[in-house]
């Protein structure tokens, strides 16, 4: 069972959803509430679980409106690993924003922002709040402040990818503080890297039963790693989380036998692959906008125009330099890669033993259709999905560590990057390497994670986004300007609010 997110009429909800004229700035609607709600473990866990609810708003924002913010658009879509897709004037946005046409006033972007400090808010209520919480178990107020603080440090994270440095809100603001700036990269990391280890301390290795997709000490550790990679000159730091992770595997759990074509299957949720993972389920309420409790995907990335259930918006496809990747490989090791069709699929393609085939007018431009969290749903089931959306797999984790040994070189560790790095080929059902190099694991990262909302920010982070995108094809766009679209232009409503403290970035 799947602990919900949704928690109505807490004085944490409240407090983020009353009005002011800044977002920072949310005061509670009642203070008396907010001052004397969290009192036992019930309350505190309520309370940690609304810090929760905004992982699931890339559906749609903060504001209750329609306006959706998922993470393929950055991610994918952005990268050139895919193109926005649809067949209408409310389907152009994906295209324009993977072709970096966003501007300061780009609403999405706006949502963003909004999302993630409603989830800062949220945690840093239950920070301050819990330990001082007099009918609560001590085991109780170690584990909620564990989850807030990773939670904390996951939205701040999301907006330092998607914006640089941001104001790293650690605490409730009062009124003379609303006016934040832009810390340095290292003042901003400091306060990152620490909330995860605090997590990491407080944070237990699993769950059970209605608390199964909390957050859990291997989530800390994995995502301080990740972290530690953005932040560069770490990779010591990297290698040895992720190790560990490796070497804990009967404690932790985490391993590679999920087969490749099901680690995004119902059937696999909160299993040996995932450290992490936003939760769905089908019972939740459907209301408008599609804020439910169930994802999406499946109708918006399913393949346009098609027979029976297979039908979707086709929002996300796949692009040409994807998928003469994927050629190209094949033509290296005498096989495709299994992998291509778990991620994709072309015209001609079967997809649950149906022929997807290419639409007679309308949307002519696509060249595929993503199938990663694709499940054999009913249409009225679609929008309303169980597919937990994972964020954090175990293989990143060899991945991860592949990277930081190769990187930092010598025999012992190159062996084990090319330990690592096998083992993920291994479960792929690909050959494997005999002597391995810093370009055959970032190979292998796009091969493992191809549409799974990674790989614009990956290429950011190795800091050859600029080559890459010099070498896609005019007809597929892509704008990118280096040293100005590594990150997006801060929403100008925010920069106008701060009293011009929070500056733009560069070029925009």
């Amino acid at each position: 069972m799947k602990f919900k997110y949704i928690v109505l009429l807490t004085a944490s909800s409240l407090a983020t959803l009353s009005c002011g004229k800044k977002f920072l700035d949310r005061q509670p609607i009642a203070t008396t509430v907010d001052g004397t709600y969290y009192q036992n473990d019930a309350q505190l866990i309520t309370g940690v679980n609304a810090a929760y609810d905004p992982l699931n708003w890339y559906q749609a924002d903060a504001k209750a409106s329609s306006t959706p913010v998922f993470e393929f658009i950055w991610g994918d879509i952005c990268s050139d690993d895919a193109l926005g897709g649809g067949d209408n004037t409310n389907d152009i946005r994906y295209s324009q924003l993977g072709n970096f046409e966003a501007t300061a006033t780009t609403n999405q972007l706006g949502a963003v922002w909004r999302n993630q400090y409603v989830g800062i808010r949220r945690a840093n209520v239950i920070i301050e709040k819990a330990p001082n919480a007099p009918l609560a178990t001590e085991t109780i107020k170690k584990r909620v402040v564990g989850e807030a603080k990773f939670l904390r440090a996951y939205y701040h994270f999301y907006l330092y990818r998607m914006f640089g440095p941001v104001p790293y809100i650690d605490h409730q603001l009062q009124e003379d503080e609303f006016e934040q700036a832009k810390p340095s990269k290292d003042e901003f990391f400091t306060k990152l890297i620490q909330d995860l280890k605090d997590a990491k301390d407080a944070l237990p290795y699993k769950y059970s039963g209605k608390d199964l997709g909390r957050v859990t000490k291997g989530a800390a550790s994995g995502y301080l790693a990740r972290v530690l990679m953005f932040k560069g000159n770490s990779w010591a730091e990297v290698l040895s989380e992720t190790k560990s992770i490796i070497a804990d595997s009967a404690s932790n759990g985490y391993n590679l036998k999920t087969p490749y074509n099901a680690v995004h299957s119902i059937s696999t949720e909160y299993g040996s692959e995932s450290l992490f993972e936003i939760g769905a389920t089908s019972a939740g309420p459907t209301v408008a906008n599609r804020e439910n409790e169930g994802t999406y995907f499946n109708k918006i990335t399913g393949p346009r125009d098609q027979k029976d259930d297979l039908s979707g918006y086709g929002l996300i496809s796949p692009s040409l330099d994807l998928i003469n990747f994927f050629k190209a490989d094949s033509l290296i090791w005498g096989k495709m890669d299994p992998r291509r069709k778990a991620t994709f699929v072309l015209y001609g393609d079967s997809l649950n033993g149906k022929k997807v085939e290419r639409p007679a007018g309308g949307n002519d431009n696509a060249l595929g259709y993503k199938t990663k969290y694709y499940e054999n749903l009913t249409l009225a089931e679609q929008t309303q999905g169980a597919s937990n959306i994972r964020l954090l797999r175990t293989a990143d984790i060899y991945l991860m560590a592949a990277e930081a040994a190769i990187r930092i070189g010598g025999a012992d560790n190159e062996a084990l990057a090319l330990k690592y790095t096998n083992a993920v080929r291994k479960r792929a059902g690909m050959p494997l390497y005999t002597t391995i190099t810093l370009d055959n694991i970032l190979k292998e990262r796009r091969l493992e994670f191809a549409l799974e909302s990674l790989r614009f920010f990956d290429i950011v982070r190795q800091g050859n986004a600029g080559t890459i995108f010099s070498k896609i094809p005019d007809t597929e766009g892509k704008g990118f300007v280096s040293g100005k679209n590594e990150v997006f232009p801060i929403p100008q409503k925010e920069i106008d609010l701060s009293g011009g403290k929070i500056t733009q970035n560069s070029g925009y």
